[in-house]
């Protein structure tokens, strides 16, 4: 079963407007496609609206198990694209986190299972 992997945060008010615009670069989208660790899939980058969370943005991936986390580590190309980032835009984020999703059918209970 996939693996949900969501990095969300809160972004600086005077960087919000330069970072989405990069995410919405056509080229910067077919880098992030192009040097995603074998066995991830990007879906998507999402803004909160009126205010429903305390965070701006969720940056969503697909991972086909946990396994690619051990590979994504040693992706040279990812971290060169985040290095490439850093440079333009600096620290973006006030704060950030990531969190993991496992389907209901994909995680085991010591009590029930």
């Amino acid at each position: 079963m996939p693996i949900q992997w969501v990095w969300y945060g809160k972004l600086k008010d005077e960087k919000f407007q330069p970072w989405l615009e990069w995410w919405r670069n056509e080229d910067n989208m077919k880098r992030v496609k192009e040097t995603a660790t074998e066995g991830m899939k990007f879906m998507g980058l999402y803004v909160t609206i009126n205010s429903t969370v305390e965070h701006d943005y969720e940056l969503w991936w697909e991972l086909e198990n946990w396994a690619v986390l051990d590979r994504e580590r040693d992706n040279e190309e990812s971290a060169e694209l985040m290095k490439d980032l850093f440079k333009e835009h600096g620290w973006v984020w006030e704060w950030n986190r990531t969190k993991v999703f496992r389907t209901v059918h994909d995680v085991k209970s010591p009590i029930f299972d």
